[in-house]
């Protein structure tokens, strides 16, 4: 038939063609929602995990710095550091005591890996002894920058070495070890390197550590990238700023290298402000592994939807096609010729099929009116006739019992005539 070759195909490509569009916005709208959804999730998750590292590494650059404080305390308050230099501020010392100082010094370094060098210094500022590699002449004996703890010994800010960073720490020595009798008689001063801020794990995300203090209007930075100053105003420092102000936790942040991940914390115990840095979009690998997956599902879904569309577009059309074929064979049953598919479009061949159907079932169904009305009138005519046949009949009746009844007068008459003729001839 023609119908089905020449109207529904081609309809069912742009009805096919409209499913797949929907099913294709469907899915693609399901992929941007859940992609939005889950970008909190994943900057939440990768925020989580930056912070939780940059909490472990202060935890250990708190740890370090306690376990210099009181290494160096400890060996300020040795007896025979005490005693030996007790004996030379007050010039009794014997010959060779400042040799066997720094050799005592010189076995306390070796015994920590952590420290770098140790100066021992009198009340008058004066150099009783030292050992280790100082970096300059008298490095360890300026006090500024040094920032005071309780207790008496001054720390101060680290600064970037060879293998990890390095601070100063100073520590009074006192002339007794009972606390009432004390009296300061000098100054341990010790150069430690063993800060050191943890790097990204291979295959991981590469983190950049920084320590930074602020000094003044300015920040004094140190860790991954060397020693450096940072002015409050610019755009690296806002984590630094939110640390400063007591603020612990994570942001993004975008830079010329593209989003930055940073997380940051305070250190209240030396007022130090770390902070971690790592690619957004390296930080973030596991939600890409995560939306990878859920961009996978989607293009599933939507060749699926696909298939469907493509099933359901002859489902939907087939009754429209049915239609079309019973117009066109109704046509064709009546005399009319269908419609050819080349006069339009597909849905203008079948409007025009069923119309001229419409149109022939129409006058049928006018011809069909005419003739049941000249019935009727036939019924009627044949209900008059009918009822004048019964009227005659009763008539007939009539009339034939009248004659029945005169014949039998007539015959009663000659009797009678008969009668009383013979009775006067007797």
């Amino acid at each position: 038939m023609l119908f089905r070759k020449a109207v529904s195909l081609p309809l069912r490509l742009r009805l096919l063609l409209a499913l797949i569009a929907a099913a294709g916005a469907g899915a693609f709208l399901t992929y941007s929602g859940l992609k939005s959804e889950a970008a909190a999730f994943i900057q939440e998750e990768t925020g989580e995990r930056l912070f939780l590292r940059l909490t472990l590494a202060g935890d250990a650059v708190e740890k370090e710095v306690h376990s210099g404080l009181e290494t160096a305390r400890l060996i300020a308050g040795r007896a025979e550091v005490r005693e030996t230099l007790l004996r030379l501020s007050s010039g009794s010392g014997q010959p060779g005591g400042r040799e066997t100082l720094a050799v005592r010094l010189a076995g306390y370094t070796a015994a920590s890996p952590s420290i770098a060098a140790l100066e021992l210094v009198d009340a008058g500022g004066n150099v009783a002894a030292s050992a280790g590699k100082i970096p300059g002449p008298r490095f360890l004996q300026a006090k500024s920058g040094l920032k005071r703890l309780p207790g008496g010994a001054y720390i101060g800010f680290p600064s970037s070495g060879a293998k990890a960073l390095e601070y100063t720490v100073a520590v009074p020595v006192s002339s007794a070890a009972q606390a009432g009798n004390r009296e300061n008689i000098g100054e341990l001063r010790c150069l430690f390197k063993g800060i050191p801020l943890p790097a990204g794990p291979r295959g991981n995300a590469p983190v950049a550590f920084t320590l930074a203090e602020r000094q003044g209007n300015r920040f004094k930075v140190t860790g991954t990238g060397g020693d450096r100053e940072l002015s409050l105003n610019s755009d690296e420092a806002a984590p630094l700023i939110s640390a400063l102000a007591g603020k612990d936790g994570y942001a993004e942040m975008n830079g010329a290298g593209g989003k930055t991940l940073y997380a940051y914390l305070r250190l209240p115990a030396y007022d130090w402000l770390l902070t971690a840095a790592t690619p957004y979009s390296a930080a973030a690998r596991r939600g890409k592994t995560m939306l990878g997956a859920a961009r996978l599902k989607a293009i599933l879904a939507f060749a699926f939807l696909a298939l469907t569309a493509f099933l359901a577009a002859g489902l939907v059309l087939t009754p429209v096609t049915e239609t079309a074929r019973a117009a066109g064979a109704f046509l064709e049953e009546c005399g009319k010729a269908a419609p050819a598919a080349g006069e339009g479009p597909d849905i203008e061949v079948i409007d025009k099929a069923i119309a001229e159907a419409a149109a022939l079932l129409k006058a049928r169904g006018e011809d069909g009116a005419d003739f049941e009305t000249e019935t009727e009138k036939l019924r009627e005519e044949d209900a008059d006739l009918k009822y004048q046949n019964a009227e005659l009949e009763k008539l007939n009746k009539y009339l034939l019992d009248r004659e029945i009844k005169i014949s039998e007068l007539k015959k009663e008459i000659s009797e009678l005539k008969e009668k009383f003729t013979r009775e006067p001839a007797e």
